[in-house]
């Protein structure tokens, strides 16, 4: 019998030892490691050959499986990989793994036996370069076992703690630090754990440990939070120290002024508000630039200015040596350049048109770009070819501290470029040239001078949101060389923000080829098109990756803005509201003019803040740069409807109105005023559904999905819900997610109206997936298992079509599904432990969204409150009526966290908000809110010790 090992690398045992020869070719140790995982269920054939022969004709890739599979059998001799129908398995009783019997130990609690088996890395090191497919699922599968492996250390490392054994403890979280360095969190509880144990100064050596990691890793500050329990470890007394869970700093409110904190700001009219938000900007304006992102500690910066250019011809390299040197310069000798996007919106604050300012001013704009060095430059011709001149100051002391030059052909500009940088690094670091790094753009960009000239004129035209003439640009440089990953890059950002959508299959089609040629990418942007690729295509989570991004990169307008989206809408990160706002107001800073930051930040300050002078400050930016925009229309109807007296209230009703078409007033509602302190959405909601002849089919099913949503959820008036979920216009996959979710947080729905809502004869190939997913949990919640188990298949039979089409998101959302059902399945059975990883999965997390909820009661269960508080705190999000709130629910739940956690001003808060938006609610479900004042009195006075 032979033993597949692939946690920790790829090899194959034997009764005799390791296994050598034919067997453990790369590709054939892949097709194992397939099959593997799948725990001896057949895996499609045509799957196979999908992953492992993408670039192969069918007939030939058919043959190189067959030949595979021969090889194989051969070899291992026990014939162990067998023909089931159209697909294949290894029979684990010829073939054991370490991933199945690591997987089976996960899921059965024996957690010690899992945190054995696993040796490292999902096939580490092995890697198919022309097997995309497959890399994609391998590291999926890597972080999926990471993850998996993190778990169960936490978990060991929890209970241990639990039952006072604090040494176990501590080495349980030294080997999660270890699988972790950079967690800060792991770090946190190892130092608590040392601390219990009464070694604080192996604690403090901890956090001494985990500041050099993220020095050495990422050239970044520690973890606030690791910083702050030192401090006070250091602070205290040196007997009987206490350890305590301390909140990181990604959970901290913003630092906003008091001002705009107001969350319950009511106006009496609009007129003041804008005349103090205009005063607010003038405050924001005055300031020098943006703050460095807090606790981020980059490398020093060098800005390169625009040149002056003598030369029509030459006239792409004004701002095209901008892009040009900072890519070759940044990541060079222990430096970074501030990115063009960055550096070029401070140049259009102080210089305007084309002109060529003083030297003091243009070092100002490097100053306020916070740059310690700056690049002042020319281009101009000499006979037949272009000289580029640089002169190097110190943005700080405007010292001029060298010069460099180089002259050649026109044609051949990134040569030139490529020994310019390296003198200008030359002259900074003052090293010899044995020191200096190699610098190569034509690796990094192109060799087509042709190409060049087209990008360099597509960014020009980006930076102005010029999208039509960027894209045609764009274009060109792709046509002139099909291998240049930065123009394929740039080409997915303007196809994604065509407002009409239709070119969104183009945008996946460029930003795939970009991964593709990463190894063609500069360091930076290498990180931007994985991020966004796992993003869209849903291989793997960027939030980590973005979040340390940032800082290293921390004048990285683009950054900012994924880790925002990102945090908006990939629910499995857990993102707070303030944490999804802090990432779009630093975009804003760095670049105030983007109708994109602009549009989200302005959304966020409804849907987060819900403070009129926020929301007044942000809506005259976005007017500013685009005063015809219909969103700014739309935003002052908003603010009369939400701030406005009773004449601008009317006045803006009687505008709705008007409109022939109800797309304004769903505008003003899903885009502003979708969040609980803002009454004026419920005349508006009224006005969607007494137009409801007006609405297409699948609006109006939307309506009543929000309509139930503001009744039941948010003010506690379940009879009148109940009256949207029993119109016909409800489609049957949002009655089925209304009627479940109600059912799931309590509300006394009727028996008959759930069962009607969640009838299993739901689970069938044409339903609504929605409306299958949620019949399928309430078949498990009413212990129905074969209709549970219908949905499971239900749901593999629509993963393995989208697979057939080629579609792998929708695969990957279905294959979540079945991940959701079955890992709540194993809740409802007892087997809560076993669950947890599988509703943890960001599969099953991203694209359900009971899951989370979920999550939290699970959290609870097994005594997790910290996670529990972290799932009840983050944002929500729904599709097209994209919009964050915090539903008082999710408040009532967070104060019983709070009051167990013993912070109690939390807790009285939660339990307030609620309390203020369910006053009203039906009389049946007023002993919910008479629970919650009770506990606000119960509460007032006491503080945490």
């Amino acid at each position: 019998m032979c033993t597949l090992r692939f946690l920790g690398g790829a090899s194959i045992e034997g009764p005799e030892g390791p296994v050598a020869g034919p067997a453990v070719q790369a590709r054939r140790l892949a097709f194992l490691a397939r099959l593997a995982v799948a725990r001896g269920q057949p895996v499609s054939r045509d799957k196979l050959i999908a992953m492992l022969w993408p670039e192969s004709a069918p007939e030939s890739a058919r043959h190189s499986e067959r030949e595979m599979i021969y090889v194989l059998n051969h070899e291992l001799k026990d014939a162990p990989v067998e023909v089931v129908g159209n697909g294949l398995r290894i029979d684990p009783g010829r073939c054991a793994s370490d991933v199945a019997a690591f997987q089976t130990a996960i899921e059965s609690g024996d957690l010690k036996r899992a945190v054995e088996l696993y040796g490292g890395g999902f096939l580490d090191g092995l890697f198919l370069k022309d097997a995309l497919e497959f890399e994609e699922w391998a590291r999926e599968e890597r972080d999926r076992f990471a993850r998996a492996y993190a778990q169960a250390l936490e978990e060991l490392a929890e209970n241990a703690s639990q039952r006072g054994d604090h040494s176990k403890a501590v080495s349980w979280w030294r080997d999660l630090v270890a699988h972790d360095p950079y967690s800060g969190r792991a770090t946190v509880r190892l130092m608590e754990s040392l601390a219990a144990a009464g070694d604080r100064a192996e604690a403090l050596r901890q956090a001494d440990a985990h500041a050099v990691q993220m020095r050495e890793a990422f050239n970044a500050a520690p973890d606030g939070a690791v910083t702050e329990l030192a401090d006070r470890l250091r602070a205290e007394p040196t007997k009987g120290t206490e350890a305590r869970t301390v909140t990181t700093a990604a959970g901290r409110r913003m630092a906003l002024p008091q001002s705009v904190r107001r969350h319950w700001l009511r106006a009496a009219v609009v007129a003041p508000i804008l005349g103090l938000a205009v005063w607010y900007i003038t405050l924001k304006d005055d300031g020098a630039g943006p703050e460095q992102a807090p606790g981020a500690t980059a490398a020093p910066a060098i800005a390169v200015l625009p040149f002056s250019v003598r030369g029509e011809e030459l006239a792409v390299l004004r701002e095209g040596m901008v892009d040009l040197l900072s890519t070759g310069l940044d990541g060079a000798g222990g430096l970074r350049a501030i990115p063009a996007s960055t550096l070029l919106v401070r140049w259009r604050e102080h210089v305007p048109g084309e002109e060529t300012p003083e030297l003091t001013t243009a070092l100002e704009v490097a100053r306020r770009a916070r740059a310690q060095y700056a690049l002042v430059g020319s281009v101009v011709t000499v006979d037949s070819d272009v000289r580029i001149v640089v002169s190097i100051y110190d943005a700080n002391t405007d010292e001029r501290l060298g010069q460099a030059q180089v002259e050649g052909s026109p044609d051949n500009v990134l040569p030139l470029v490529d020994r310019l940088a390296v003198d200008v690094l030359r002259v900074i670091l003052q090293r010899g040239e044995e020191e200096l790094p190699e610098i190569d753009l034509t690796r990094l960009m192109t060799t087509s001078p042709k190409a060049l000239k087209a990008y360099l004129e597509g960014e020009v035209h980006f930076r102005h949101f010029d999208l039509a003439a960027a894209g045609e640009a764009y274009r060109q440089a792709v046509e002139a060389d099909s291998t240049f990953a930065l123009a394929h890059y740039q080409l997915s950002k303007v196809y994604w923000w065509d407002e009409t959508g239709a070119t969104i299959p183009l945008s996946r089609s460029h930003i795939r080829r970009a991964v593709q040629l990463a190894d063609r990418l500069p360091a930076r942007q290498a990180v931007l098109v994985r991020a966004v690729f796992a993003q869209l295509h849903q291989t793997s989570d960027p939030v980590e990756t973005l979040r340390q991004a940032v800082q290293m990169y921390p004048d990285d307008v683009e950054i900012w803005y994924l880790l925002g989206e990102a945090l908006l809408h990939i629910p499995a990160a857990m993102a707070s509201p303030e944490e999804i706002d802090q990432a779009f107001e630093r975009a804003v800073e760095l670049d105030p003019r983007n109708e994109q930051y602009l549009w989200h930040y302005l959304h966020l300050a409804w849907n987060i803040h819900g403070d009129s002078l926020l929301a007044a400050w942000r809506l005259k930016m976005y007017e500013r740069v685009d005063p015809a925009d219909p969103f700014v229309r739309e935003g002052r109807l908003a603010l009369d409807l939400a701030f406005g007296d009773s004449v601008a209230q009317g006045e803006a009703m009687t505008q709705l109105r008007s409109e022939e078409d109800t797309q304004l007033a769903r505008y003003v509602a899903f885009t502003f005023l979708f969040q609980p302190r803002f009454v004026a959405l419920e005349r508006v909601m009224r006005l969607l559904l007494e137009r409801r002849a007006d609405s297409q089919t699948s609006r109006l099913a939307e309506e009543l999905f929000y309509a139930f949503r503001v009744d039941a959820f948010w003010h506690g008036r379940l009879r009148q819900a109940l009256l949207y979920l029993d119109d016909p216009g409800m489609s049957a996959g949002y009655r089925a997610e209304t009627a479940y979710n109600a059912f799931r947080v309590g509300l006394p729905i009727p028996e008959e109206t759930l069962e009607q809502a969640l009838d299993p004869a739901l689970i069938d190939s044409v339903a609504p997936r929605f409306a299958v997913f949620y019949a399928g949990a309430f078949a498990a919640d009413r212990g129905r298992w074969p209709d549970h188990a219908d949905a499971i298949v239900e749901f593999e039979r629509r993963a393995e079509k989208a697979l057939g089409d080629t579609d792998s998101i929708v695969a990957r959302r279905n294959l979540g599904a079945v991940r959701a059902l079955e890992g709540y399945a194993l809740w409802q059975q007892g087997q809560p432990k076993a669950a947890l990883p599988m509703l943890e999965d960001r599969h099953a997390l991203n694209p359900w969204r009971v899951v989370r909820p979920w999550l939290g009661q699970l959290y609870l269960e097994l005594g997790h409150l910290r996670d529990a508080e972290r799932v009840y705190r983050s944002h929500t999000y729904y599709g097209r009526g994209g919009s964050l709130w915090t539903e008082p629910l999710s408040q009532r739940q967070l104060g019983k966290i709070y009051e167990q956690l013993e912070e109690y001003d939390k807790a009285r808060e939660s339990y307030e908000y609620f309390v203020e938006y369910w006053q009203d609610a039906d009389p049946e479900l007023q002993p919910m809110v008479e629970e919650a004042r009770q506990a606000i009195i119960r509460l007032k006075g006491l503080r945490r010790e």
